[in-house]
């Protein structure tokens, strides 16, 4: 009976042993499980991060492409004004030559008009200076 006891007062002491292993594999799982929470709460973090950050570097790159499109668009307008001034320059310029070369015909024609009646009113007074010896 004795004997008895003790093998039962041993097997409580190794159940005891047993549970108090059973329970600290239990805490040791649920401190890998929160270790693991709070790894995968970080990498989503920092992967958020992550993408806040290349959202960020987007908006700044889409900044810098509008300023590019209105700096083109910019010159195309300064391009087309001033072609459109050129033109305009040129076009007045082939007005003042046609001009020119009017003016310059009608000179032409009155110098030779003038020529003609000086030369009318030389030969006139060498007539009369002619009939009059």
């Amino acid at each position: 009976l004795e004997e008895r006891e003790k093998e039962e007062a041993l097997l409580r002491s190794r159940m005891k042993e047993k549970e108090m292993d059973l329970e600290k594999l239990r805490l040791q799982v649920e401190s890998s499980v929160q270790q693991r929470e709070r790894m995968q709460d970080i990498a989503q973090s920092a992967q958020s991060g992550e993408i806040e950050k290349l959202k960020a570097e987007i908006r700044g790159k889409e900044k810098e492409v509008a300023e590019v499109k209105k700096q083109l668009l910019d010159a195309k307008v300064y391009g087309e004004e001033r072609a459109k001034g050129e033109r305009d320059t040129l076009a007045r310029l082939n007005e003042v030559e046609k001009k020119l070369k009017l003016l310059g015909d009608e000179g032409k024609a009155n110098a030779s008009a003038m020529e003609k009646a000086a030369m009318e009113k030389a030969k006139e007074e060498a007539e009369e200076r002619a009939r009059e010896e």
